[in-house]
């Protein structure tokens, strides 16, 4: 993947960090799953830089929040990147617990662990209005069987109520 090459050089002359996180992520421990494009979590003291970087690299903003950036790519076959943005610490403890992974070129880069993948997919799939909840839904089941918690244990309920809801892990159950 020749965007993440290109950008992790850019970040390491930078001094800035990321992990990958979304479909990129998933397939780590799932095969087969799909996306379009690319998702990098990031410390949130770092946003400005991490801007910088990406639109030196021509890529436009598309959506801003407090919480995550979306860029468009400059053309059409490059992937769209979303940057989540998140605190100093849970940076540390997603990175501490993240696994070392190739995504096709010659350096292997720390993807965030499943479970905290688990839930990242379950505060997405709880947003309203989020087009991509099914796809959310599917990878948490897929990854609640690669790390072995039965979605319908007390540590599966725990987890997806505290970064999901109620109907979420309903949904969930319903699928698995």
């Amino acid at each position: 993947m020749k965007l993440l090459e290109i950008l992790n050089q850019h970040a390491e002359k930078r001094g800035l960090s990321f992990l990958i996180a979304g479909g990129h992520a998933v397939n780590v421990y799932v095969t087969g799953r799909q996306t379009g494009d690319l998702d990098l979590v990031v410390p949130a003291g770092e946003k400005e830089a991490w801007r910088g970087l990406i639109l030196a690299l021509a890529y436009s903003l598309h959506f801003e929040h407090e919480s995550f950036l979306q860029f468009r790519p400059p053309e059409i076959g490059l992937w769209p990147l979303d940057l989540i943005l998140v605190d100093e610490a849970t940076f540390e403890v997603l990175k501490r617990e993240a696994v070392s992974a190739d995504f096709g070129d010659e350096k292997n880069y720390l993807a965030v662990s499943p479970k905290h993948l688990i839930a990242m997919k379950c505060h997405a799939a709880k947003q309203p209005g989020r087009d991509d909840r099914l796809k959310d839904i599917r990878d948490i089941v897929e990854l609640a069987k690669y790390v072995q918690i039965d979605p319908h244990s007390g540590e599966f309920a725990s987890l997806c109520r505290k970064y999901g809801n109620d109907e979420l892990l309903e949904k969930i159950r319903s699928v698995s």
